[in-house]
């Protein structure tokens, strides 16, 4: 018997396993910090505690449906009960009013001129044409692509225990990194200096329209370190574990979206600097988590 596809069908079986406490826990000290807030008068907090609300709701119904009713689609919405925390960036913005309004911008800028002269996006503007603005704004649309495509892949090939340790990892990951969104807001270059570069950014096909997507995010202040750069290394490393066909797929786009977040402006060197202790606490903790705080997430016993 396949002992790792026991113990993932025994966890669903609980209410909740320890990385839906991760995220849970997570949302819920978001929502008393918008609850402070919304008491303080900071604009935007009621919506952000009602999404925040939102996301505690969707979690616990996706992981109650997985236990009511057993089957190959709910356990798949059970096991990714977490992506929950979509909606978490969306209310970041009256917390950080609270916790942490005051700008790292000149911080981050000052540790890029110290490391590489200037930041990286304006040293190199001189690279960009508006075919590689359009590639590179395409790959960094794809990030979305690459973090999710291999929870459905996993879930076709009946990978139950690579599915879970994906769920985990990307877990981690969201909640070590919107949580330095909060503790060191920033807004990027694009913004800082603006008037450094020659011309704004042009692409051929879709690329002004992807980077107008971009100029109008629910959260603006999420510079640091770069979600992007930590999101896709993480996604590509563990697809080369389990999906290597796919890895090889996703190389190009990989490559082009982690090149894309200092090409196109929207962060610092330092910020892809930082995204790989980040990238790397997030693989070591999201393999330690089931047993540091679940002790009863073991193999089932195997009966004769």
């Amino acid at each position: 018997m396949d002992l790792s596809r026991t113990a993932v069908a025994s966890s669903r079986g609980h209410w909740l396993r320890p990385v839906d406490l991760v995220a849970l826990v997570f949302v819920l000290v978001l929502l008393a910090l918008a609850l402070v807030a919304l008491a303080e008068g900071i604009v935007g907090a009621g919506p952000a505690a009602l999404r925040l609300c939102w996301a505690a709701a969707i979690l616990l119904a996706l992981r109650g449906l997985g236990v009511r009713y057993p089957g190959r689609l709910p356990g798949l919405l059970a096991t990714v009960a977490p992506i929950a925390l979509v909606p978490v960036d969306w209310a970041l913005d009256p917390i950080v009013d609270l916790v942490n309004p005051r700008l790292r911008d000149d911080a981050l800028l000052f540790a890029d001129r110290l490391l590489f002269g200037e930041t990286p996006s304006v040293t190199l503007q001189h690279l960009l044409t508006p075919w590689l603005t359009e590639a590179l704004l395409v790959g960094y649309l794809s990030y979305f692509g690459l973090l999710l495509l291999p929870l459905a892949l996993l879930w076709l090939r009946r990978d139950d225990a690579g599915l879970d340790r994906y769920v985990r990892l990307l877990v981690v990951l969201f909640v070590t990194n919107l949580t330095f969104y909060v503790l060191v807001p920033a807004v990027g270059p694009r913004f800082t200096v603006a008037a450094a570069y020659a011309a704004p950014l042009h692409g051929v096909l879709f690329g002004d329209w992807i980077h107008g997507l971009f100029l109008h995010p629910p959260f603006f202040r999420d510079c640091f370190p770069s979600g992007h750069t930590a999101g896709t290394l993480l996604a590509l490393g563990f697809s080369f574990r389990r999906l290597r066909g796919w890895a090889l797929c996703a190389l190009p786009l990989s490559v082009l979206c982690v090149a894309a977040t200092v090409l196109c402006r929207y962060h610092y060197g330092a910020d892809l600097l930082c995204a790989l202790p980040l990238a790397a606490w997030a693989w070591v903790a999201s393999g330690a988590l089931p047993s540091v705080l679940a002790r009863d997430e073991k193999p089932a016993e195997v009966r004769p």
